[in-house]
């Protein structure tokens, strides 16, 4: 919470999480937890690669931009018609793979551009005809 700045909370003000948002200040006072002072994230040297779904409403691929400045070998990779949980959808299987086997290697993520964007759903059953 200590960097659930107004600002963030500005950004965040989609429909899905600005109930949430709100939500969050009123209960760290009503469970009487303490303000933390902020401190700045540490530097990550290690490999890492970020899949980012450029629909997906809760973690934006501006999150994992700004994750990524912390990280000294980060590689961003953004599926365009995805939402959230790129990692199991089309070829994002085999660029982790990829990327497990050799992190310090750049991953070409141009095949993520040909997963299709989703069909229709009405609830958790699957796509609708």
């Amino acid at each position: 919470m200590p960097r659930f700045t107004p600002a963030l909370a500005a950004l965040d003000a989609s429909p899905l999480t600005r109930t949430l948002g709100d939500r969050l200040r009123g209960l760290c006072r009503t469970m009487n937890v303490p303000p933390v002072p902020y401190v700045a994230p540490a530097r990550i040297d290690a490999p890492a690669l970020l899949l980012s779904g450029a629909l997906d409403p809760v973690t934006p691929p501006r999150r994992a931009r700004e994750a990524a400045r912390y990280m000294a070998k980060a590689q961003l990779l953004t599926a365009p018609n995805v939402g959230h949980g790129v990692s199991q959808l089309g070829c994002a299987p085999r660029l982790l793979r990829a990327f497990l086997d050799r992190p310090d290697a750049k991953v070409d993520g141009a095949c993520l551009n040909e997963i299709p964007a989703p069909t229709f759903q009405l609830g958790s059953a699957g796509p609708q005809p």
